[in-house]
């Protein structure tokens, strides 16, 4: 319990510990979102006990700042006893067995600096690596293209080589004048798949008709002729993964995509039991082996295999994330989650200019893995993180790591010299207090009647944001236009997304009714691309709805911590990443239903969209709400 009284810009609190047989006061100063505990020097001044009334005569915040000593304040003394703490925004202050305290980690943060120097070179090492993953996850859209295609004429074949010297609308009148001659068609549609059934003559005229002489056609006997206009090569072109084969492309995209829901599986066993920093760097070599394998390949299911194993060792982002986030303090940690995802948007733009300057899958593929270097020169740098040394009792190497952050942020005279039995108390408690509480299960989830209702939700719309985000993000070659220009904004529209996302939520319209706006606009934008002709209307349209998905995915995080109790957060958002990890690897499958209806995909997307934004209304507002402990608490104020 406290007593408190205000002077000028500073707060006085009186903070009453039992201790014995009697009651000590400590004051607590808060400067407006610092507090400051002090305690009184004993040999200048008794203590006060309970009912002797206390006198609000606090130091200034200048002599608070440059902690000097004031009157009967001893400052000096204050970190020999270890009872000076900096909390912010709201942090409990916690005491056990009398004057004994015990803090956490995120509380010395507070201390040390939360975003000091160190912290930011570990934050750029990470962000670096986010990009780079990036780049590895969505470099299939480039490797794996698909391009224009129609048969070819084995007769033809060197004058149509002959057309490769040109750009542009040269090269494009060239090989269409070949295929206007021999290829059926329905208007301006022409078929990939069959040829006119005549005998070809070895040189080709102007004006020649293969449908003059006949209305039979045949299959592609002499194999296709590829539209190079924006790729000299892909696996596509190389493998012909086209007509009968054509559906191996995004098979072999959902089976990577597979690989990466093992991969988290994996990965995050691994983490947990042996390390941040191990598990790093075990997915950063696995990811370079398999990445630089892929290159030399040389038939099509050597080629699945191998990506996927790339998709179970790439967790690069997972693990940079985890180990960016845990380095920061706890009033830093939104912000830095959101850099961090705009680094892995900056890795898109950065794939497209590369892909524009390297029209050659085989050599992308080795291009893009030349940065892992970077990578494997983190381990000069990269820490392992304090948190999971902490609660794995490696306190020896936690202190090292603690001491080196302090040192760079130019804090070490800010440390208490029992820091590391603070930390043991309070790692032994929660220790303790784990072992008192029963370990959640998914079950749990539908044990409150409430949950029930909202479970279902939540998990359909981590589903649709992760099926939909992913969907646009693989699809763009399909918009028409540029596809290098399609995919660099598809990439750039995310930045101000997740920086919208932020200030929206903290609005009038709240957690939810920003996720309704962003689905609803998104789930429009995408069903409004079905109907727009290809080109830059249809690219525009299309990009608002990556915009607003991305939004939304961004927020949705949020939204459902803020739902969940403590007791079943964890296990309810490691259900929500599953199933949506499972989700992505139907996003590919959904894009071959282009086959029936080209228009489908985006109907589908925007259907789905439009309708986990509606049922959103049916959970409730969590702006302003206290967090639910229990289960019995999990409804807040709608």
């Amino acid at each position: 319990m406290y007593n408190s009284c205000r002077t000028g810009t500073l707060y006085v609190k009186q903070w009453l510990f039992e201790s014995g047989s009697h009651t000590t006061s400590i004051p607590i100063f808060q400067h407006k979102t610092d507090i400051y505990i002090y305690i009184r020097h004993p040999e200048l001044e008794r203590w006060h006990t309970k009912g002797t009334g206390f006198k609000c005569k606090p130091p200034s915040a200048k002599e608070i700042r440059n902690q000097r000593p004031a009157n009967s304040w001893d400052f000096r003394f204050i970190y020999e006893l270890h009872l000076f703490y900096r909390y912010s925004h709201g942090h409990v202050f916690k005491c056990i067995n009398g004057y004994t305290c015990r803090m956490n980690y995120d509380e010395l943060l507070t201390v040390i600096g939360e975003f000091g120097r160190y912290q930011m070179l570990i934050y750029v090492l990470v962000c670096i690596a986010s990009m780079i993953s990036s780049i590895i996850t969505f470099s299939q859209v480039f490797t794996i293209a698909n391009v224009d295609h129609w048969c070819a004429v084995g007769e033809w074949s060197d004058q149509i080589d002959d057309c490769l010297p040109a750009s542009g609308d040269n090269y494009l009148d060239c090989i269409h004048n070949y295929r206007d001659a021999s290829i059926p068609s329905k208007g301006e549609i022409y078929d990939k798949c069959q040829r006119f059934n005549v005998s070809y003559q070895d040189t080709w005229g102007l004006g020649y008709f293969a449908g003059e002489f006949t209305n039979t056609t045949e299959t592609c006997v002499d194999g296709w002729v590829y539209d190079h206009s924006q790729y000299r090569s892909t696996v596509v072109t190389e493998f012909h993964l086209v007509c009968d084969n054509g559906n191996y492309p995004g098979l072999e995209k959902s089976l990577y995509f597979v690989g990466c829901f093992i991969g988290n599986l994996l990965f995050g066993t691994i983490s947990d039991k042996y390390g941040r920093y191990k598990a790093f760097y075990i997915s950063v070599t696995a990811t370079a082996i398999t990445g630089l394998s892929i290159a030399v390949c040389r038939t099509y299911w050597t080629f699945v295999l191998v990506r996927f194993v790339s998709g179970c060792s790439n967790m690069i982002y997972a693990l940079a994330f985890t180990i960016g986030i845990e380095a920061v303090g706890p009033s830093k940690r939104v912000w830095a989650g959101i850099v961090i995802c705009l680094f892995y948007s900056a890795g898109y733009m950065v794939l497209a200019i590369l892909a524009y300057l390297i029209p050659y899958w085989r050599t992308l593929q080795v291009t893009i893995f030349v940065p892992f270097v970077l990578l494997f020169l983190y381990v000069c740098f990269l820490p392992e993180s304090v948190r999971w040394l902490i609660s794995n009792k490696r306190y020896e190497e936690a202190e090292k790591v603690i001491l080196k952050t302090a040192r760079i942020n130019k804090a070490t005279g800010r440390l208490p010299s029992d820091m590391m039995d603070q930390l043991k108390k309070d790692e032994e408690a929660e220790s303790e207090q784990r072992k008192r509480v029963e370990k959640p299960y998914i079950q749990d989830l539908f044990k409150s009647k409430d949950l029930r209702f909202k479970i279902p939700n939540i998990v359909f719309n981590w589903m649709i944001n992760a099926l939909v985000y992913f969907g646009l993000s693989l699809s763009t070659s399909s918009l028409g236009g540029n596809n290098y220009v399609a995919f660099f904004i598809s990439g750039a529209v995310e930045i101000p997304a997740y920086l919208l996302s932020i200030p929206a939520i903290e609005s009038s319209l709240g957690r939810r009714g920003s996720i309704v706006l962003f689905e609803v606009i998104g789930g429009a934008a995408c069903i409004l691309t079905a109907f727009t002709p290809l080109g830059n209307w249809r690219i525009a349209v299309a990009l608002l709805g990556k915009f607003c998905i991305s939004a939304s995915f961004a927020i949705i995080y949020f939204y459902t911590a803020e739902i969940l109790p403590t007791s079943v957060r964890t296990v309810g958002i490691a259900l929500c990443t599953t199933a949506s990890n499972l989700t992505v690897a139907l996003a590919s499958l959904i894009l071959l239903l282009s086959a029936i209806w080209e228009e489908l995909p985006y109907l589908i997307f925007g259907t789905f969209t439009i309708v986990g934004g509606l049922l959103v209304l049916l959970l409730p507002e969590t702006r302003g709400c206290p967090l639910p402990e229990h289960l019995t608490t999990a409804d807040p104020v709608r």
